[in-house]
């Protein structure tokens, strides 16, 4: 498991990137958009702090089908946990515990929005 601080509109990861591991946002806020074939892009999910994404990977995705983008004033701060060839999280206990943690506190925010 690894820590990593993102600067404003710093990719965590790109759509199409190998799906390899799984992030929880201790800090900050994390866009994710995708882009059509088109070449537009639409914003799918604006994350907070408490949240998870990039869970793909453990359901067996073995590309990201999103692109994931930190925006905020100050440092986006994310704690990662790589999957291994079975999609299976290295540090299960370690997200069960900020799980557990996260649902007895309020549930983390998620805005949707789509680009018209």
């Amino acid at each position: 498991m690894t820590v990593r601080n993102y600067r404003d509109k710093e990719v965590v990861f790109s759509q199409g990137d190998t799906a390899d591991a799984v992030f929880y946002i201790q800090s900050g806020t994390v866009k994710l958009t995708v882009a059509s074939t088109r070449r537009k892009k639409a914003i799918i999910a604006v994350l907070l702090r408490g949240s998870f994404f990039g869970e793909g990977c453990l359901g067996g995705q073995s590309q990201r089908i999103s692109t994931a983008r930190s925006i905020c004033w100050e440092p986006v701060e994310l704690e990662t946990s790589k999957t291994d060839e079975n999609g299976q999280a290295n540090h299960k206990e370690c997200f069960d515990r900020q799980l557990s943690a996260q649902k007895s506190t309020s549930s983390p925010k998620t805005e949707r929005r789509t680009q018209v």
